[in-house]
């Protein structure tokens, strides 16, 4: 059986596109390493695993992990964590 996440190892949106929801839903359960601006644009890089990914009314699309939820619009690169590590290596 062919591994789902071996699919979308890594996600950068292009050109000021956002990950959807549903893409997002790939990288539920996958322990990732997960990059994002806040409100003011400063970069944070936090390393959680996936619980959900979903839309809240009246608040958008996000990701919910077991650190910290995280607005979807806001993620700017998202990867499974042991590629990122196979990549620093």
């Amino acid at each position: 059986m062919e591994n789902p996440l071996q699919k979308v190892a890594s996600h950068q949106p292009r050109g000021g596109m956002h990950m959807g929801v549903h893409d997002a839903k790939a990288y539920v359960g996958a322990f990732c390493e997960i990059v994002w601006k806040d409100r003011t644009g400063n970069t944070h890089v936090t390393l959680a695993t996936v619980e959900d990914a979903r839309y809240v009314p009246l608040y958008g699309a996000y990701l919910i992990t077991d650190a910290e939820d995280i607005r979807l619009d806001q993620v700017v690169a998202i990867q499974v964590a042991e590629v990122a590590m196979q990549k620093a290596a």
